[in-house]
């Protein structure tokens, strides 16, 4: 495939292709553009990691019988139980740092 997209750019360049004059067109249309719009993701991402952790309370009763519940896991299982928690935590940080 890239071999025809070769003797695509070649014929362009051999007959000295030009940009199109737009006759101002183009900087009339970035100077009418609306002004952009404040980023709304810096609030999303802490109220959803607030509304996650009041489900995650909700769901589990308590932080105790969280703790008590991972306590019972045995050996190499533990780690599969809390990798998640350890990606969700890690991606929520990732989030707020690309935020400001």
């Amino acid at each position: 495939m890239v071999e025809d997209s070769d003797w695509v750019e070649e014929l362009l360049r051999a007959e000295g292709a030009t940009p199109v004059r737009d006759e101002g067109f183009t900087a009339n249309l970035v100077a009418n553009l609306p002004a952009r719009r404040r980023d709304l993701s810096s609030w999303i991402t802490p109220s959803m990691t607030v509304a996650g952790a009041i489900v995650a309370v909700c769901t589990l009763g308590s932080f105790a019988s969280a703790v008590s519940a991972l306590r019972q896991i045995e050996g190499g299982d533990l780690l599969f139980a809390l990798l998640p928690i350890g990606v969700l935590l890690a991606s929520s940080a990732w989030a707020l740092s690309e935020s400001r």
